[in-house]
């Protein structure tokens, strides 16, 4: 591993982090689309987040630093296998991922909130979501099938490209409690004329 981290960031960066990199590992990963500043979180592992520290010594200079350790079991997690994430103030766009210790303690497991599935849970890469987020009139099942076919690491399956739409609608929408407050400021004033809520909110003012 090279002893000085901060010397690392003027290397030769990559735009991607392989699959369950192994122990000793190091990767300068850099992105230039802001939707592609977290994928490097999503290598095929579990991790607990264990805390960060800011202007610690690195080598030369000071980095930020993020602390993890990998599950080892569904509710249990080990320090024999670990990865640290630098950050330089001055090199925005771009992180140091260090892996450290014997990479077999992982476990794989289904996520927490299967009830029926024995699928390992993989963590799909935030850019992804954002790029499935971003299409407009398609179905789940175009949009999956557009994602299959692109040199990109795919949704899992339709279900998570029907959920994530749903989850952006959903965001989008008031909620009821704040309909009934509309609905009440316009009882208790003149200021509101006409509510219409299908297909759009509109509201018509005095």
């Amino acid at each position: 591993m090279m002893s000085d981290i901060y010397e690392f960031f003027n290397t030769e960066p990559v735009t991607a982090i392989v699959n369950r990199p192994t122990g000793g590992a190091m990767f300068h990963y850099s992105w230039s689309e802001d939707v592609k500043k977290d994928d490097w979180k999503a290598d095929g592992y579990r991790w607990r987040s264990c805390g960060s520290v800011k202007d610690r010594k690195c080598g030369s200079g000071l980095c930020d630093r993020m602390y993890f350790q990998v599950y080892d079991g569904p509710k249990s997690f080990s320090k024999c296998f670990t990865k640290t994430a630098y950050f330089r103030r001055d090199c925005p766009n771009s992180v140091i991922i260090s892996y450290n210790g014997d990479d077999k303690v992982a476990a794989d497991f289904p996520h927490g909130n299967a009830t029926v599935t024995t699928r390992n849970y993989i963590r799909t890469k935030p850019s992804v979501l954002r790029s499935i987020e971003s299409t407009e009139n398609l179905t789940p099942a175009e949009v999956y099938r557009s994602m299959v076919t692109q040199p990109i690491l795919p949704p899992r399956n339709i279900k998570q490209v029907r959920n994530t739409l749903k989850a952006k609608r959903n965001r989008g929408r008031l909620s009821r409690d704040a309909l009934f407050n509309l609905h009440e400021f316009a009882f208790d004033s003149d200021f509101i004329q006409r509510i219409s809520t299908y297909p759009d909110l509109e509201v018509g003012l005095k």
